[in-house]
């Protein structure tokens, strides 16, 4: 006799559901294609002045910012990918012109993980415990809060969000 779930569904409905769910994934893994990014939007190119490296950098500053702040580490996976986006969109945008310089990629990757942080922690945005004023004395000065604050209104608008 089938057993049924805290739903009252059998296990045969559940295992057809879990197929045409498993079926659905399948065929959109199959349909997705990687992004172009913007470092293979700057060969040739000198719209980019970050390299690889630029962007290793970062990513382990935010996990030290993460691991200071006790945040979970999976929020560095919503950074990057805020991170790679935004410049992919830049390099490849007729509305951004100029060579995104150290400086604009450092603040673009505060942003990115501001974003991340208030999406993927809402729980410590509530508590003010990291906040625009907290990113702005992270950056020892070289970014206000209120430079912050239009990056990340300039950001939501190149995402769609």
């Amino acid at each position: 006799m089938p057993t049924k779930d805290r739903l009252g569904c059998t296990d045969q409905v559940n295992e057809m559901e879990n197929e045409d769910v498993l079926f659905v994934l399948l065929r959109q893994e199959n349909s997705y294609t990687l992004p172009t990014t913007y470092f293979d939007l700057q060969k040739g190119s000198s719209r980019l002045g970050i390299s690889k490296i630029h962007r290793e950098k970062m990513c382990v500053w935010a996990f030290q910012i993460l691991d200071h702040f006790h945040f979970d580490r999976e929020t560095a996976s919503v950074f990057a990918s805020n991170l790679d986006r935004c410049l992919s969109y830049r390099a490849s945008s007729r509305q951004y012109r100029k060579k995104i310089e150290k400086r604009e990629f450092q603040l673009i990757a505060m942003v990115a993980l501001y974003i991340a942080v208030k999406v993927h922690e809402p729980h410590h945005m509530t508590h003010q415990h990291f906040s625009l004023y907290s990113v702005s004395n992270l950056s020892q000065g070289h970014f206000t809060a209120e430079e912050l604050f239009w990056m990340e209104k300039q950001m939501l608008s190149d995402l769609n969000w």
